[in-house]
């Protein structure tokens, strides 16, 4: 599961990074780049400054993706927004100190950690990421809600409340709890990711 990885549409992104916007290293990489949820577990264990937010934002992003170009221009629309890379540090933090559902109440609109044009499915993303590994006891871990998820569940698939959200990670639990307790909880949401054709 933490190998699940997608090629990533470098050239899309590239076109629409904004100028004078810190620019990450993998952006001038030559390569054809796969990434995998491992990868960017790895680079979001450490994210000190606004820099290291733009770097895993692209990361995540380009792993929640692929090359589809429309998918890329919804989520490179939030760089263009005012503050973008310092709200991503304090929700980085948020999804690492945090209940999730917490953290997803901030990140929706009106909430303190709110990013235009950056709705839950991309944010649950970045909570996930963020936020999984530094995981403790007697604190629930983000997942990711996205349409595919909600349509397993059965839900629809947009407007997701936070409410929604503590109902999802309570689930998650329970299922994993019964069906393979030594598992981590994202497991959970993979099966549900790929029985919609993830």
């Amino acid at each position: 599961m933490r190998g699940q990885e997608f090629v990533w549409g470098r050239s899309q992104w590239e076109k629409r990074w904004p100028d004078g916007m810190h620019r990450p290293a993998a952006l001038d990489s030559q390569e054809a780049v796969a990434v995998s949820r491992r990868a960017v577990h790895r680079r979001a264990e450490r994210v000190d400054t606004e820099a290291d937010a733009l770097e895993l934002y692209l990361l995540m992003a380009a792993w929640g993706t692929g090359t589809k170009a429309r998918a890329i221009a919804r989520a490179a629309r939030p760089l263009r927004e005012e503050g973008f890379a310092a709200t991503l540090l304090r929700a980085h933090s948020a999804a690492r100190s945090e209940e999730p559902a917490d953290c997803y109440a901030q990140m929706l609109r009106g909430g303190s950690l709110r990013i235009k044009h950056l709705g839950p499915a991309f944010f649950t993303k970045w909570m996930y990421f963020a936020g999984f590994e530094a995981g403790s006891s007697g604190r629930s871990r983000p997942l990711i809600l996205d349409a595919r998820v909600a349509r397993t569940l059965g839900w629809a698939t947009w407007g997701w409340s936070a409410s929604s959200y503590a109902r999802y990670i309570a689930m998650s639990e329970a299922l994993r709890d019964a069906w393979c307790p030594e598992a981590p909880t994202d497991v959970i949401e993979y099966a549900l990711f790929t029985a919609n054709g993830g």
